[in-house]
Order: C-alpha cells, then structure tokens, then sequence
C-alpha cells in the first residue's frame, strides 16, 4: 500500500514537472514564430461615373486655358476656363492656334554711326569693293527689312452655332477627366471622316448634282468593348443624305478600335458607350460634336 502511494506521489510530479517545463518553453519562444491573423485587405472598387444625357459638349482646348472655374458652362475641355465673351475662330478646320505676331527686330544704337566710321575709313581703292558686313551688320537689321509673314488664322471644328466669331476659338469651360480618351478618338475620326466625306462630295458635284444649303447632322450611338475594340454602332438620327451617313459610319468602323479606356467610362455589362454627330455644313465645313450619353 505504502509502494503504490509513493508510486502515485512520483507520477504526479513528474506530471507537474513536465506541464511546468512546457510553459516555460512556451514562454521562451520568440514571439515571430506564433501565427498572426492577417488583417482583411478592403476590396478595390472601381467607381462607374454616370453623365446625364447631353450634359454637355466636349471641345478643344485651343486657347491657353486660366484654369478658373466658370460659374456656368455647357462645354467641357481638358481644363476649366473662365472668360467674359466667348467666341469661335473664324476657320472650320483641324484645331490650330494663329501664332501671336512677332513685333519687328530693331537696329541696335551705335551700328549706322560705326558703319560711317569704316566708310570714310575706307581708301579710294578700297571702295571698288564693298565693305565686309560685321556681326552687328548682318543680325541688326531694320524694321522694313523685316516685314511680318502671313499666318494662318485660328480655325477649330467644334460645332458653335451660337457662338460669335472672333480671332480664336475662347470658351467657358468645364475640367473634364476623360477628356484625353475623348480627343484621341477625335483625332483619328478626322483622319478617316474628312477625306472620305470630301470624295462623296466630289462624286455628288461631278453627277451633276447639287447639295441643298444648311445643316447635315449624322447621329450615331456607339457601343465599345472593355478593350476599346468597336462592338456595335448604330444611327439614331440620320442626315437626310444616305451616303453621307454611311460615310460616319465607316469613318468610326476604319478608326477603332479606341484601347484603354477609363475603367470609369465602363458600364456594368462591360461596354463604354458614346454619342457622337458627324455635322457638314455647307456654307463652312465639317465639323465634329460630341455630346456624352449614359446607358440607354
């Protein structure tokens, strides 16, 4: 009875020796090695920005933007503009800014009187040939020597109607953030639309046929990929010339695909759609507006 006693007492300090010995082991381990709850990382949510229908029109940045907000404006740019009178440029036509006139180089003081000088230098024999022209001589020269070149006006072919017409194209502007996506789809609609509307118009004059004066306006709703490649196009209003509608519509089938657009611009189905009107007035020229649309 005593042996099994003493039997038992051994078994259980060696039970406590070793539940005391695994804490202190469990103490001693260096913090890293425990596993740690990872913490939950958000989710990245992209935010699909709805514009109203025919919020407003999106335009060239032609004249050298203030970037101060408007108070009111149905024009968006790549950059807010504020001014007192807006007006259009007097050419219909790729965007282009006339350079400002460069006022003429005027002779610097002190060139006729040394150039006096070294005549009545100059011996007899020395005046069968003309003088040498100095530095100053050749880069001093006068105003009438100089005259201005002509430049080119300003032109633009955003559609303004109702805008006044003035040295350049100066409008209150709203910052637009797709603004860059927009102009890249532009400038590769005129490489196609332009050229090929003017042979129609040339097939047209040549039948012997004559275009009514006034306002074509081609409608078109687009549909693009996620990818930018084109999916579907359609007229929603068409000119009343059924060539001149085909040619907007081949004209943005020739320019696609439009990669990269703005996750922003993506629709939940995964599409981006626009509108844009293909515009030939007779009595100026082509010109191009695009007005946004949300999902139909």
């Amino acid at each position: 009875m005593v042996q099994k006693e003493k039997r038992q007492k051994r078994f259980f300090l060696l039970i406590l020796l070793l539940s005391l010995l695994l804490h202190i082991v469990f103490l001693l381990l260096p913090l890293s090695i425990i596993p740690r709850k990872e913490p939950e990382k958000a989710p990245i949510i992209v935010e699909r920005i709805i514009l109203p229908e025919d919020k407003g029109q999106v335009v060239d940045q032609i004249a050298e933007a203030n970037k101060e907000k408007p108070t009111d404006s149905k024009y968006l740019s790549e950059f807010d503009n504020k001014v007192e009178r807006e007006t259009k440029a007097p050419l219909v036509a790729e965007p282009h800014k006339a350079p400002k006139p460069t006022p003429p180089q005027i002779a610097r003081k002190g060139t006729e009187a040394k150039k006096k000088k070294q005549e009545q230098e100059l011996t007899i024999k020395d005046r069968t040939a003309p003088p040498k022209p100095t530095w100053e001589d050749l880069t001093a020269l006068a105003p009438q020597q100089m005259p201005l070149q002509p430049s080119r006006p300003s032109s633009s072919d955003d559609y303004l109607p109702d805008t006044e017409t003035g040295n350049e194209t100066s409008l209150n502007t709203k910052e637009f953030m797709f603004y860059t996506y927009f102009a890249r789809i532009k400038e590769r609609l005129r490489m196609y639309w332009t050229p090929a509307l003017q042979a129609v118009l040339n097939k047209i004059y040549y039948g012997g046929q004559n275009i009514e004066s006034g306002e074509f306006i081609t409608r078109v709703h687009v549909t693009l990929n996620r990818d930018g490649s084109l999916q579907r196009i359609a007229v929603i209003q068409g000119s009343g010339n059924q060539e001149l509608d085909v040619v907007a519509l081949r004209a943005f089938e020739k320019a696609a695909p439009f990669p990269n657009p703005p996750s922003g611009m993506v629709e939940e189905d995964g599409t981006v759609k626009l509108r844009w009107d293909f515009i030939l007035t007779t009595n100026s020229g082509p010109a191009l507006r695009l007005l946004l649309s949300r999902k139909n």
